[in-house]
């Protein structure tokens, strides 16, 4: 089975120069807990609710004002729509990552790709196996 038919899509995001409340504020309006950050189309990073927890309120590092570029995750590990979902789940694991941006060929964001997507439409094994990996303490 290929990614493409079972990412999510349309792709909820946030711009790079947006604020941290406005994600915040997003993920509640959506009920998610992690955005693609995008700057003139392209992916720059992912903002998690655990990136917000660390980096703002138990770090204090920033605040609520700060722009999501400034606590955003900048390593990012993407997949194509074009490839299996079995190459995806291992790359799940290999990088102890439960979400990835989908891009095209040409790098433009067109989905994000879930364990829960994995199990729900694909195999509730394979989701299993890559979460035990995801978890695992390395």
């Amino acid at each position: 089975m290929l990614i493409s038919e079972i990412m999510q899509r349309p792709v909820i995001k946030i711009a790079f120069d947006a604020t941290v409340k406005e994600a915040v504020v997003k993920m509640h309006h959506h009920n998610i807990g992690f955005l693609p950050v995008v700057k003139d189309g392209w992916v720059t990073g992912v903002i998690t609710d655990r990136d917000i927890l660390c980096r703002c309120l138990v770090d204090h590092q920033l605040d609520l004002g700060s722009t999501v570029m400034h606590i955003m995750t900048r390593k990012i590990h993407q997949c194509s729509p074009q490839q299996s979902v079995k190459d995806a789940a291992a790359m799940m694991g290999d990088f102890q990552i439960r979400r990835l941006p989908v891009c095209d060929p040409l790098g433009s964001l067109v989905g994000v790709l879930s364990v829960g997507d994995i199990a729900e439409h694909c195999s509730e094994l394979l989701a299993g196996e890559a979460l035990g990996e995801i978890v695992e303490f390395r």
